[in-house]
């Protein structure tokens, strides 16, 4: 079994994002320091570039990640970042 390396928090947010160039919106969940799930209709490849905005109902403005990579997709897209 693998073990992550950083703490994850099971949230779900509002979440906008580009990824390849195409804007898409879905939600996060699975959120830590070193990446989060999305749940969204848009497909994305392994190692798609991807920036987004993430919604926290306790922030006034979205957090931004401005550059990550997709690791993973399975109608889910698991993102990364900063890129490795």
């Amino acid at each position: 079994m693998a073990l992550h390396r950083d703490v994850r928090y099971q949230v779900q947010c509002p979440v906008a994002f580009v990824v390849d160039g195409k804007p898409g919106q879905g939600t996060t969940f699975n959120l830590s320091r070193g990446g989060c799930a999305i749940d969204s209709d848009l497909y994305a490849a392994i190692d798609d570039p991807i920036s987004l905005h993430i919604t926290v109902s306790s922030q006034p403005t979205p957090i931004a990640i401005e550059l990550g990579k997709v690791r993973w997709a399975i109608n889910l897209l698991m993102r990364s970042f900063p890129p490795r």
